[in-house]
């Protein structure tokens, strides 16, 4: 048997191994007796995804940090799905979700209607039809409904499509290593991943019912497909059409968004290097006239949803309700949208403080934002300066997009706590590259405006923090609710400044 031979043979093994004993486990810990049949089908499947991510962990390279990113990643959402599914309904709220051992209320409805569909024996093709309100698309639904009929039919585990669906989305980490590591290098490689596989909503999002794990897997699957367009085009489009057939099929609405990014990608990146200068200009004029057109066409849907939205954040937050009452009406969707730019509120999430689970998600929730939207505004400003032109051309298009797609999200879903950060996180997979990217520019040219622009929000938290202790507490330093932001504008403009002197300085300096 030849070396080749003895590994794969190795790898099958222990491919059956883990994915049997997972299931096995997650089986036990769940509801219904035990069942060998639907451990072996459900085991078997497993082990097809370990066995699928070995070998594209292999492909990608087997880089230390990859193997390691990959499995405390997997390891991370199995054990954070079987953690909440069992902790909820002990040390959640006292409400239909949490008692279910769902954190999302839109999980506990899809998967309750796929499970209702599953033992129906109607078709799941019905779960695109109107009578299931819990998925508008029907895509995850009648996954979740296949799942149950053929590897669980016999009773609700909800567990079985959790380590599924996380063993499979891990299959598309090294797709997006590989992509980044292919367009720029190791180190934006390293970041990218990174974010894509640890961002707190993307890893709750991952343990739970939910269509933006797969969403996020074919994305990243399909950038990779992106950055082989010039060297094989053929196998490109084939992966670019699978993957955007099964965008629409899981979100038609998500799907025409990340396919618009991706053309996008290969129009600047690819046709328009082919292109003079004097005609680059028109692409791109080409490219604002069609995201209008997009715009005006979808707007009456999201005016009127931003609108809704926006009445009920208003309504479930104090402070809102305080500064309505001090402005004109005609302010309140722009101060939502701007609202929904900081949700999840590190501020609220570190004094508002509840049962103990749920604080915890709140903060590491609020942690991932904070530690992210600092780099997407960087990497937008010094995309503009980023060389050669192909790289700028790029990195202005997915900065420009990931950044206009932040500010929809808030503005559909105003402050809603899981909603607006959910939008956001569709687009994880670029908005990872445009942060890895901003990180690798800031240190490659020793820039200091990054560290500047986490400078202005660490300042602007601790301000706000002071605002919600003195609300919720008796600690910190009462200010007038206008004064204490007066006192964030005064911040940032501070650092800002300060900041613009010593690079004045610094010029002046290498001149002499």
């Amino acid at each position: 048997m030849t070396h080749t031979k003895k590994t794969l043979t190795a790898i099958i093994l222990l491919s059956l191994l883990a994915g049997l004993g997972i299931t096995a486990l997650v089986i036990a810990l769940g509801e219904g007796c035990w069942n060998t049949q639907v451990w072996l089908l459900a085991g078997v499947i497993v082990s097809v995804g370990f066995f699928l991510l070995t070998l594209a962990v292999r492909w990608a390279g087997a880089e230390k940090a990859l193997v390691w990113i990959v499995a405390i990643g997997l390891g991370l959402r199995l054990v954070i799905s079987v953690g909440l599914t069992l902790a909820l309904p002990v040390y959640g709220y006292d409400n239909d979700e949490h008692n279910a051992g769902y954190i999302f209320a839109d999980s506990y409805d899809r998967d309750t209607q796929a499970w209702s569909l599953a033992k129906s024996g109607a078709p799941v093709l019905n779960a695109f039809e109107n009578q299931y309100l819990s998925d508008q698309y029907g895509g995850l639904l009648a996954i979740l409904a296949l799942e149950y009929r053929y590897l669980s039919p016999d009773a609700h585990r909800q567990l079985l499509p959790l380590i599924i669906s996380a063993t499979f989305f891990m299959i598309s980490v090294p797709f997006l290593w590989k992509a980044a590591k292919n367009r720029w290098n190791q180190r934006i490689a390293l970041i990218a991943t990174l974010v894509f596989v640890f961002y707190p909503e993307a890893v709750l999002l991952g343990s739970a019912h939910m269509r933006e794990p797969l969403l996020l897997c074919l994305g990243a699957i399909a950038t990779w497909a992106v950055t082989i367009w010039e060297k094989n085009r053929r196998l490109s489009l084939i992966i670019l059409v699978a993957g955007f057939l099964g965008l629409l099929m899981v979100s038609w609405r998500s799907g025409i968004v990340i396919i618009g990014l991706l053309i996008g990608w290969i129009f600047v990146d690819s046709i328009m290097e082919r292109w003079k200068p004097s005609k680059r200009v028109l692409g791109w004029l080409g490219i604002i006239v069609v995201i209008l057109i997009f715009s005006r066409l979808s707007y009456a849907w999201i005016r009127e949803t931003a609108v809704y939205d926006s009445y009920l954040t208003v309504q479930s937050s104090g402070i809102l309700q305080f500064v309505f009452k001090q402005i004109s009406a005609r302010y309140q969707l722009p101060i939502v949208t701007a609202f929904g730019l900081t949700q999840p509120l590190l501020p609220a999430a570190l004094v508002a403080l509840s049962n103990p689970l749920a604080s915890t998600i709140a903060i590491l929730r609020s942690f991932g934002w904070y530690l992210l939207a600092p780099a997407l505004v960087f990497g937008f400003i010094a995309a503009w300066k980023a060389e050669p032109d192909r790289d700028r051309r790029l990195m202005i298009w997915l900065a420009c997009f990931s950044l206009v797609w932040v500010v929809v999200s808030s503005y559909r879903a105003g402050g809603d706590i899981w909603d607006n950060p959910r939008y956001r996180t569709i687009l994880l997979p670029w908005l990872a590259l445009v942060a890895a990217w901003a990180w690798d520019w800031a240190l490659t040219r020793k820039n200091p405006w990054l560290g500047r622009i986490y400078l202005m929000e660490g300042l602007s938290v601790l301000l706000i923090t002071n605002l919600y202790l003195t609300r919720y507490t008796k600690v910190g330093i009462r200010i007038p609710f206008f004064v204490n932001f007066g006192l964030v504008v005064i911040a940032v403009l501070m650092v800002a400044t300060a900041g613009l002197i010593l690079d004045a300085r610094k010029r002046r300096s290498m001149k002499k």
